[in-house]
């Protein structure tokens, strides 16, 4: 079997779009998500740019301007001078078929990033000195890209139509909530939801239960039918499985563990355990995890399970390496961000807090530790500090992309239980004055049992 030495290309489709750009200027708008580079002969990719930057500051894209514009470029007399452009035009029979031309034109580009890809990854293989866990983030980075065929800057006209579409639908079946519902009214009031493509950046002290919450949320959405995953890099699933079972069942962890579980507590028991194995949660607990073995396993549960959530606790010790570690968490900070945006998922990623934040010295995004390169990736900060009441927590949100009004939320920590419920209103006594009741928040009376 002989193998193919030579770069694809079409030479054919390429004069084609060409062509038919300069017969009816107006096949730009059709063709203009090619990027000149996609264009594998220098001579014709220099037509393609000079005609899409003219069509870009608002000119007129014809024979003339063309050639006026390369010729200002120093590159008329490279490509064989105005002879080259009349050629393009009388070659090209009518621009009705660009759009499939310029098709055969992206597809033989793509084909060339997957081979220069591969060249590189195995050039790093051979090289025994070589980071292979950057190589192989990168080429996963670089493929991702090359499927999703991002291909730079498009026309407003793309997006407002994708936003109409949006809100026609909307408009159409009127809601609340738009995103994906947590299960906790206070959060969804304040966020309306998790948002595909976004990050959620959850801090706070040691021991407040961020993991718990975490993995309650992925519970929640799971059981409103969108499939979640969980990359458990502090814990074991096996602890992370106990505690739900255990809010599910209503079954201390304590007694789950003594054996101490009373019949019609063992049929609770069987019942939650029933319950979760029907959920759409898939788990890893594996702490050697890159942010390279993150995307590509999210790219099969996202393929094959329809992942739309996904949890890491926590991002700071994934095992990507860098220079230092201020390079290092900027590095896995702009991979799990993309890998949100690459593959349209919600992440909610666990960090911690300062300690001058946990010492109340520092407020604010500054709360969260970590870099403002990390700061600046995440599209929501949230914030978890002890409450001065029993049972307690309360949630600040100290970044919000999308949202307004009040940004504070309390979570009621459930007696005896790994779960935590939304703090519900309830109504006070009517002042003797006879004005119009306030409400408070109703918070469980203070258990010895219920360390956070």
């Amino acid at each position: 079997m002989s193998e193919q030495t030579t770069m694809p290309y079409s030479p054919t489709a390429e004069e084609a779009v060409l062509g038919a750009i300069l017969i009816d200027p107006e096949t730009i708008q059709k063709v203009g998500k090619l990027d000149p580079m996609d264009f594998y002969i220098e001579r014709n990719r220099w037509v393609y740019l000079a005609a899409l930057e003219l069509y870009r500051s608002g000119q007129a894209v014809d024979y003339l301007t063309v050639c006026a514009a390369l010729d200002k470029a120093g590159r008329l007399s490279s490509i064989g001078g105005p002879a080259r452009v009349t050629q393009l035009i009388n070659s090209t029979v009518s621009a009705l078929h660009a759009e499939s031309y310029a098709e055969i034109v992206a597809e033989k580009a793509r084909r060339r990033r997957l081979i220069d890809i591969a060249s590189r990854l195995a050039s790093s293989a051979f090289d025994e000195k070589s980071n292979l866990s950057d190589a192989i983030s990168t080429a996963l980075d670089a493929l991702s890209r090359t499927v999703v065929s991002a291909k730079g800057a498009t026309h407003i006209s793309q997006y407002l139509s994708a936003l109409y579409d949006e809100v026609e639908a909307a408009h159409a079946n009127p809601r609340e909530i738009y995103g994906i519902p947590t299960g906790l009214a206070d959060w969804d009031r304040i966020t309306y939801g998790l948002h595909p493509g976004e990050v959620v950046r959850l801090g706070g002290e040691p021991g407040l239960g961020k993991s718990l919450l975490l993995f309650q949320i992925l519970t929640n959405v799971a059981r409103a039918g969108h499939p979640a995953a969980l990359y458990e890099i502090e814990m074991s699933a096996r602890q992370v499985v106990r505690r739900g079972v255990s809010a599910a069942s209503r079954i201390a962890t304590s007694a789950m563990r003594s054996g101490k579980i009373s019949a019609s507590e063992w049929t609770q028991f069987c019942r939650a355990i029933e319950e979760m194995e029907k959920l759409p949660i898939h788990i890893s607990d594996d702490s050697s995890l890159t942010t390279a073995d993150l995307r590509a396993d999210l790219q099969r549960l996202v393929e094959y399970h329809g992942v739309e959530v996904v949890g890491i606790d926590y991002e700071a010790l994934l095992q990507d390496s860098a220079g230092n570690e201020y390079e290092r968490r900027n590095l896995i900070s702009d991979r799990v961000h993309a890998i949100a945006k690459d593959l349209n998922l919600a992440i909610i990623s666990i960090g911690d807090m300062t300690k001058s934040a946990i010492l109340g010295e520092t407020k604010g995004q500054g709360a969260m530790a970590g870099t403002a390169h990390e700061l600046h990736n995440a599209d929501q900060i949230v914030i978890m500090r002890k409450s001065d009441r029993p049972n307690v927590v309360t949630l600040t949100w100290e970044k919000l992309r999308e949202g307004e009004g009040n940004r504070i939320m309390e979570l009621v920590k459930l007696p005896g239980l790994p779960a935590f419920g939304d703090a519900a209103p309830v109504e006070r006594q009517a002042p003797p004055n006879g004005n119009r009741p306030s409400t408070a928040r109703r918070v469980p009376a203070p258990v010895e049992d219920t360390p956070f």
